[in-house]
């Protein structure tokens, strides 16, 4: 990162302000006024973010200037880690980096220390800094992008904005981080009350995914390897098979399921089908007699009630396909349970309400108060 030279001076912003005088120079000169908006626009991007970085650097500098000037002062200031021991030494010039939206910084702070136990540094928690290096701000954006398109543009839209603060691989763990919160940000959600008067109905629809082979469950893994074994699985139907497909969906809409199941299981027992193939027949058998009191499709035609599913199947093709099932994705668990949840915060309209719920939590895990246990120092 570029460091800006200043005079010697007390004002803490110096930097900041040199900078912001170095870009006006730039802009007021000759060859700036040759430039192309798109020119302008180009540099601004650059030199701006550069100079909100140093913004942010030079705010951090005076934190860490006024806590040294306290601990130089003989400041009592008495500090408890989690645990509930006190720490009784101070040590100046611990510093840490932190990745911000603008790019990286450098924070230096105070570590309180003591025999036997870990340093607490009680800047960390006024800023509420993150365990790891990269800010809230930061993961928040890796969130956004990550849940529109694959890991490779989030992090190429991360680094057009942010410079080079942020890898692919811990993009992808920082979104799967994200998404702690998720559940017991909806548990905690108040629901609106419901008279009798108004129906509560529920319809899920499913949508298969590409996953990486070690990532399967353990029933799915074995349910993929005999289907592997039988040849696969068939997506398109035969001219004939549609014609008999069509033949049975016009029976069980007209309201003769089970004449329908009884069809077919008689069409498998004289064509002799083979084991694998029976089984499908058998499976689909057995959905047809278990649901017979819920394929009364005549009486939701005769009343004209919609039986249609484009709703639900439009949702999960938005909400599951558009994300998950993109060109040449292969998902482990974590990570597509991670954007799926996020991707229902984003179509909820809830992640800011999420996120300010997220931040507290994490504050609360990283920096608890004294007594609590299983907590986590920041380096």
């Amino acid at each position: 990162m570029e460091q800006y030279d200043t005079h010697a001076t007390a004002d803490p912003f110096a930097c900041s302000v040199n900078a912001f005088e170095t870009l006006m120079g730039t802009l007021s000169g000759d060859q700036a006024s040759a430039w192309t908006h798109a020119e302008l626009e180009e540099h601004l991007d650059a030199a701006g973010r550069e100079l909100l970085r140093q913004l942010l650097q030079d705010h951090l500098d005076l934190r860490a200037l006024r806590e040294e000037e306290q601990v130089r002062a003989g400041a009592s200031l008495v500090v408890v880690g989690p645990e509930g021991r006190v720490r009784p030494w101070r040590e100046t010039g611990h510093a840490r980096w932190l990745a911000s939206l603008f790019g990286l910084v450098r924070f230096t702070r105070v570590a309180h220390r003591g025999p036997g136990v870990g340093n607490v540094h009680p800047a960390d928690e006024e800023l509420s800094l993150p365990a790891g290096r990269h800010s809230l701000g930061l993961r928040r954006l890796a969130v956004t992008e990550a849940v529109r398109g694959s890991f490779d543009q989030a992090h190429d839209a991360v680094t057009r904005r942010c410079g080079k603060v942020l890898g692919k691989r811990r993009l992808e763990e920082l979104v799967i981080a994200a998404a702690i919160d998720v559940d017991a940000f909806y548990r905690a959600q108040i629901p609106v009350p419901c008279s009798r008067q108004i129906p509560l109905v529920l319809q899920v629809d499913g949508k298969g995914v590409v996953m990486r082979p070690e990532a399967l469950r353990e029933a799915t893994r074995r349910a993929a390897v005999k289907a592997a074994a039988a040849g696969g699985h068939r997506g398109r139907l035969a001219p004939g098979e549609k014609a008999w497909a069509a033949d049975h969906l016009t029976t069980i809409l007209a309201g003769h399921a089970a004449r329908t199941a009884a069809e077919m299981t008689a069409d498998a027992d004289r064509e002799g089908l083979p084991a694998t193939r029976r089984e499908t027949v058998d499976a689909c058998h057995r959905y047809l007699t278990g649901h017979l009191d819920q394929l009364r499709y005549d009486t939701a035609l005769a009343n004209g009630w919609p039986i249609a599913t484009g709703a639900v199947e439009g949702a999960c093709r938005h909400l599951i396909a558009d994300r998950l099932d993109i060109t040449g994705a292969r998902w482990g668990l974590p990570g597509a349970e991670a954007v799926l949840r996020l991707r229902t915060l984003v179509a909820n309209g809830d992640l800011d309400a999420y996120w300010r719920f997220h931040s507290a939590h994490e504050h609360e895990r990283l920096y608890p108060a004294p007594g609590q246990e299983n907590y986590n120092l920041t380096a």
